[in-house]
């Protein structure tokens, strides 16, 4: 089915259309396999449903740990996510590859703007670092009923998760596009997307394209606030729009603890390492209340799940003297899930526990906390303990992480993080 705002739908089309498109993904297969590899073909040619593990919640050892579904982990001089990372201009001016690495996309071109009433200009395909799965995005122009020509930017494949909520989110009709209500909109804007290319099971989606860099290109003291706004107003029109409900997954700490201290067993050249030992060895202790505790929090929250400033931008460009009220706009929703609004900011400050200078002060949790308090919105009293608890069994569980987590500077970070919010969390 086609979404947009149209609400157009594409039949199967003619016979023989199909069979040239089935040729042309057939060749596009070939041709990409000698460059990428056969495992990426797979993925590529079965689209969404290459992703569909994780299309709801993310488990133990990806949603919570990994910076981006679409992306790898962003290693720096600390160990977690690198404030200037080359992401935080991806949708600018990157550079393209040759065509025959975009066999899939340019295949499915033609299909694409049928799908799209032949609104859609010529797409320029480029791949990224941090495209996994044979994912593909490209720019192009939408042309409106009034002429206008507006620049865009098509996805594909995506996520079940990121074609749900983004179309939901985002969904608007072109003749209300410039209305005051959706320029504030907490996700870019959709023109047009859907679950099908022709006769083929693959989500794809054309939404507005973002003018500047994320945040993570200029993250000074404004845009950290502007990043925590955002992630309120984002919080409140995803529980507008659908109730929440579900459960999260829940996570193996038991398990994770233990892979911990074998990691530890494996790396004694590391500094601290018998402080470590006995600092998880207490959290073991204590797992019981600290589990009861986190599984025990009210799932009230629709989480984005990979919540960074690499995942946001601005509708207004970038530039230092942004608004720190102004609110943010946030992509990559595949990681959506039911859980509670503490998991998204212990997400963000996790990431800088190693250089806590880079939030300038700003405690997301205390920040988003009185954002919901001043709109309202019903905090459960024991939130600090809840968030200390959530702190401690994920600081506790960074050797069990130590390709991605392993940076000396962010595991002595965890390691005060774990021991100072331990007593707060069992108390």
């Amino acid at each position: 089915m086609v979404r947009g705002m149209t609400h157009a739908t594409v039949g199967g089309g003619r016979p023989l259309a199909k069979v040239l498109v089935t040729a042309a993904v057939i060749v596009a297969a070939v041709i990409v396999a000698a460059v990428m590899g056969t495992a990426v073909i797979v993925a590529a040619v079965m689209g969404a449903a290459a992703e569909e593990g994780i299309e709801s919640q993310p488990n133990a050892e990806c949603g919570r740990r990994c910076v981006g579904f679409s992306g790898s982990i962003f290693r720096s001089e600390f160990g977690m996510l690198k404030p200037d990372m080359p992401e935080a201009s991806r949708f600018q001016n990157p550079e393209p590859i040759p065509s025959d690495q975009h066999g899939l996309a340019i295949a499915l071109e033609p299909t694409l703007r049928q799908a799209c009433d032949g609104r859609l200009s010529d797409v320029g395909w480029f791949h990224s670092g941090w495209q996994h799965s044979g994912a593909e995005t490209g720019f192009a122009t939408w042309t409106m009923r009034d002429g206008r020509r507006v620049d865009v930017v098509i996805k594909l494949p995506i996520s079940p998760n990121e074609l749900r909520w983004t179309s939901l989110l985002g969904g608007v009709r072109e003749e209300e596009f410039d209305a005051p209500q959706h320029r504030d909109l907490p996700v870019p804007r959709v023109f047009r997307s859907g679950d099908q290319l022709g006769s083929y099971d693959l989500a794809w989606m054309v939404v507005e394209r973002l003018p500047g860099k994320t945040l993570a290109s200029n993250l000074g003291e404004a845009s950290v606030r502007s990043l925590i706004v955002g992630l309120h107003r984002f919080h409140e029109a995803a529980r507008r729009r659908r109730p929440v409900s579900g459960q999260p997954t829940r996570e193996d700490w038991d398990a994770l603890l233990q892979k911990s201290r074998e990691s530890l067993h494996e790396h004694q050249e590391l500094p601290e390492v018998q402080r470590w030992n006995e600092a998880v060895k207490k959290v073991q202790r204590h797992v019981p209340s600290l589990v009861s505790r986190w599984e025990g929090r009210t799932i009230c929250t629709w989480c984005h799940g990979d919540f960074h400033p690499g995942n946001a931008m601005r509708r207004s460009g970038d530039g230092a003297s942004c608004d720190a009220n102004e609110g943010c706009v946030l992509v990559d929703l595949a990681l959506m899930h039911a859980g509670h609004w503490i998991e998204d900011a212990v997400y963000l400050e996790r990431l800088y526990w190693g250089k806590p200078e880079l939030l300038h002060g700003v405690r997301p949790v205390a920040m988003l906390a009185k954002l919901r308090r001043d709109h309202g919105l019903h905090n459960d009293e024991d939130y600090p303990k809840l968030a200390a608890a959530r702190r401690v069994l994920m600081a506790a569980t960074a050797p069990a992480f130590m390709q991605t987590e392993g940076h000396p500077r962010y595991l002595h970070a965890a390691l005060e993080v774990m021991e100072q919010q331990l007593a707060l969390a069992v108390g």
